[in-house]
């Protein structure tokens, strides 16, 4: 029995989003739309999370302890407001740095389209200006980086800054 409940307890097929935010608008469009195009065995779990815990719930993800040749299950979105930028973009480069595969989007408000290009060179994949545009970006995402191989699958999987097709007025992939 306690095998049972350690594999239910560490399971590794969840794709699990941390969504840091002031608010509750960008987690709710996570939990609504994280699993478009998601296929067995993946399941998808948003959490809402501080920007201090995001290193530590990447880190206790079961992959993430694995071999580096499959990119670990976590989507990060963060709320990027003029306010808090500077601390929210520190944090952002220390997910990239620790865990340079784990999947990170920026949900911005009122940030000038000037800092956009640095906001994707320092960790985010893609710029997101309505919670809405997170339906076709997971169902982009789930498609290109998790349904394509199970969870014990050892190949190589597609960077998800491809899985975006072309930019629209709410997305803007990172160069």
């Amino acid at each position: 029995m306690k095998t049972i409940a350690s594999q239910w307890l560490d399971s590794s097929d969840e794709v699990t989003w941390l969504v840091c935010e002031q608010g509750n608008r960008w987690a709710d469009a996570a939990r609504r739309f994280s699993p478009e195009g998601l296929q067995e065995p993946w399941v998808s779990q948003v959490t809402s999370c501080e920007p201090s815990e995001v290193l530590r719930q990447i880190a206790r993800h079961p992959l993430a302890k694995t071999s580096s040749h499959r990119r670990i299950p976590v989507v990060v979105l963060w709320e990027l407001t003029p306010g808090g930028i500077a601390k929210m973009l520190l944090v952002v480069t220390q997910v990239k740095a620790a865990f340079p595969d784990v999947i990170q989007m920026a949900g911005i408000t009122g940030i000038p389209n000037s800092m956009h290009p640095a906001i994707s060179e320092l960790g985010a994949s893609l710029l997101l200006t309505a919670p809405e545009s997170l339906q076709n970006v997971a169902r982009q995402i789930n498609r290109r980086a998790f349904a394509a191989s199970p969870p014990d699958a050892a190949s190589t999987i597609t960077p998800a800054a491809s899985a975006v097709a072309a930019p629209s007025s709410t997305i803007t992939p990172s160069p």
